[in-house]
């Protein structure tokens, strides 16, 4: 039995294990919730163009943030530059592919 979503406990993990911080995603907690799972776990929010887009899943949340990452003119067109600004770099590895 999982407390929460094991992607998003493999992903928490992951942070821990080296990588600094997500890119465009932060947890938020409210730390005078009378709700636990809020004051605890709390839920994520993505920086999609300057607007602050909240989602209850870490994952939800990066992929929604490469995604905008992926659609955007704003960010480098350049392949190599654009994967550094992914979070999840290998669930795009075939938009990379050169033909």
């Amino acid at each position: 039995m999982y407390i929460f979503n094991k992607e998003d406990y493999l992903l928490t993990i992951r942070l821990e294990k080296g990588k600094k911080e997500w890119i465009g995603v932060r947890n938020v907690v409210d730390e005078e919730s009378s709700d636990m799972w809020a004051r605890s776990v709390g839920w994520y929010i993505a920086d999609i163009n300057g607007e602050e887009c909240p989602f209850s899943l870490l994952s939800d949340a990066l992929r929604a943030y490469d995604a905008h990452v992926m659609q955007s003119s704003q960010h480098l067109h350049h392949t190599d530059n654009k994967k550094t600004q992914l979070n999840l770099p290998e669930e795009w590895e075939d938009t990379f592919v050169e033909g």
